[in-house]
């Protein structure tokens, strides 16, 4: 194995200690992790290379369309919509089984 890749097996096994010891949480242990690997395995040129802008933007524009959708109170709405659906056509089942 190359040194590059010693230091990405070191890199992947501290992290996932990290994890599995709990000493730290999950995100801080990942992020460490990550940024390690940017400093000592990829270059700058590597990571626009490998890097899947369209896919990225895609998840960023997902993510800000749902927390504008929950601050506009959608998903309660909806939730709630749901539960009014779902009595009343239990109440019609129940209805029907009577008959």
């Amino acid at each position: 194995m190359t040194m590059q890749q010693w230091i990405a097996l070191g890199i992947f096994v501290l992290s996932y200690g990290l994890i599995i010891s709990e000493k730290v949480s999950r995100t801080i242990a990942s992020i460490l992790g990550a940024v390690l690997a940017f400093i000592f395995i990829l270059t700058p040129q590597d990571l626009l290379h490998y890097e899947n802008w369209e896919t990225l933007l895609f998840i960023f524009g997902m993510m800000t369309v749902i927390e504008t959708m929950n601050e506009s109170g959608f998903f309660r709405w909806l939730g709630l919509h749901s539960l009014r659906l779902i009595r009343t056509i239990v109440r019609l089942e129940v209805s029907r089984v009577r008959l």
